[in-house]
C-alpha cells in the first residue's frame, strides 16, 4: 500500500512538473518571444506554376539578427523582396536590369528598398529599373532555371548574375533542406554534364510548422543558436577547403555549362550578360590561414562570347545594349 502511494505520488509530481513546463512555454511563446526578444520574420516560400522556388507575394515583416539588424522586407506581387511593388512584363523605356542570385541578393538582412538593386538604380540616376530574382540556397544552377522561366519574361537590358563560393558545387549536389531540395540541378558524369534534373516541388520537413513560432524565430534566427549547434560544411568550412581539390574539375564543368545557356539565352533575347563574382572571403577576413591560402589553389577564369563574338560582361552599366 506505501509503495503504490509512493508510485502514485511521484506519478502526480512529474505531471506537476510536466504542467508546469508546457505553461512555461506557453507563457515564454506568448510573452517573452513576441514582446520581450521578438524573434526575426520569415517570408513563407511558394512553388510557381513554371517550377521556380520563391516567396509567396505580399508579404511584410522585419528581419531581425541579434541587435544588429532589424530590416524591413517587402515581397512583392511577383514574389520576390524587392523595392519595386510589381514587375511589369512591357518593355520600358528606361533601361531594365535583372539581377539573379541567392540570399545577397534576396537581400533580407538590408531594408527592401536599400539592397543591391536599388543602388543600382541610384546610381542610374533614374534612367534605369532593376529587378531582382533572389532566393537563399539557390545556386547556379538554380539561377540559369530562374533566368529561362521567369527573369527573360521581363525583356531586361542586362542580367546581372551574383555568384558566390558554394554556388558550383550545389549545383548538381542534392540538398534536402526545403527550398533547396526544389532546384534545377545537373547530372553530372565526371567532369562532364550529361542532362539536368528539373525542379519539383520541395520537401517539407515534418517540423516545418514549428519555424512559426516565437521561439524558433527568436532563438534559432535572431540569435543564432544554430550557428553553436551547427558547424559549417563544404566551401563555407575552411577546414575542408583543401578536401574540394578533388571536385573541381566537375565544379568547372558544371559552371561552363551553365554560363554558356546563360549566353545563349541572353542572345536569343538581345539581353547582355554580366557575371559577377563574390569575393574569397576566407582569404580576406584571414589572409594568413594556410587553409584560406589555397582555397583558391586550381581556380580558373574563363570569358563567355556573345553570338557576334565579342566578350560579354566588360562594359558598363552606363547605356542601353
Amino acid at each position: 500500500m506505501v509503495s503504490r502511494t509512493k508510485h502514485t505520488a511521484l506519478l502526480l509530481n512529474l505531471a506537476t512538473l510536466a504542467a508546469g513546463g508546457i505553461f512555461s512555454l506557453f507563457l515564454a511563446e506568448l510573452v517573452l518571444f513576441r514582446f520581450l526578444l521578438p524573434g526575426s520574420d520569415l517570408p513563407a516560400y511558394s512553388f510557381s506554376e513554371e517550377g521556380v522556388v520563391k516567396h509567396l507575394p505580399n508579404q511584410t515583416g522585419t528581419y531581425r539578427i541579434k541587435n544588429e539588424i532589424a530590416a524591413r522586407f517587402r515581397i512583392n506581387q511577383n514574389g520576390w523582396n524587392s523595392g519595386h511593388e510589381r514587375y511589369l512584363p512591357q518593355k520600358s523605356e528606361r533601361l531594365r536590369i535583372v539581377v539573379i542570385g541567392d540570399s545577397y541578393v534576396e537581400a533580407l538582412q538590408v531594408p527592401y528598398n536599400h539592397s543591391l538593386a536599388e543602388k543600382i538604380e541610384g546610381l542610374c540616376a533614374g534612367q534605369c529599373e532593376a529587378y531582382r530574382f533572389g532566393i537563399s540556397g539557390a545556386p547556379l544552377s538554380q539561377y540559369l532555371h530562374v533566368l529561362r522561366r521567369e527573369a527573360a519574361a521581363f525583356k531586361p537590358g542586362w542580367v546581372v548574375v551574383v555568384m558566390v563560393q558554394n554556388d558550383f558545387d550545389e549545383s548538381f549536389q542534392f540538398q534536402e533542406r526545403q527550398q533547396q531540395s526544389a532546384f534545377l540541378k545537373l547530372r553530372m558524369e565526371g567532369d562532364r554534364v550529361v542532362g539536368e534534373v528539373g525542379p519539383s516541388p520541395p520537401v517539407v520537413p515534418w517540423f516545418e510548422p514549428l519555424k512559426k513560432s516565437g521561439m524558433y524565430r527568436s532563438l534559432w534566427i535572431r540569435y543564432q543558436v544554430r550557428a553553436a549547434l551547427i558547424r559549417p560544411t563544404g566551401l563555407n568550412d575552411p577546414n575542408q577547403t583543401p578536401g574540394f581539390s578533388d571536385r573541381l574539375g566537375k565544379m568547372r564543368g558544371a559552371a561552363r555549362y551553365i554560363v554558356e545557356r546563360m549566353r545563349d539565352l541572353s542572345s536569343q533575347h538581345d539581353t547582355r550578360l554580366l557575371l559577377v563574382m563574390d569575393g574569397d572571403r576566407m582569404a580576406i577576413y584571414n589572409p594568413e590561414s594556410d587553409e584560406s591560402a589555397g582555397a583558391t589553389t586550381g581556380l580558373r577564369t574563363f570569358t563567355c562570347h556573345d553570338a557576334r563574338g565579342g566578350p560579354r560582361g566588360r562594359r558598363g552599366l552606363s547605356g542601353p545594349p
